[in-house]
């Protein structure tokens, strides 16, 4: 996750999220792709905790 500066990119309070499947990372230990459902459900956490309004 990359925070960026609002003042130059967005709004305050907002991030650019990326994610990838982190393939050649994953190819280099010998793993293959993860699954999309698995990927899905990691979206999805990472989405709830960004919009919960409770601390870490």
């Amino acid at each position: 996750m990359r925070l960026c500066n609002p003042e130059r990119h967005g709004a305050p309070g907002r991030i650019y999220f990326g994610v990838g499947i982190g393939f050649s990372a994953r190819r280099a230990m010998a793993l293959g792709a993860i699954k999309l459902a698995d990927m899905d459900e990691y979206i999805r956490v990472v989405y709830a905790l960004l919009n919960s309004d409770r601390g870490p």
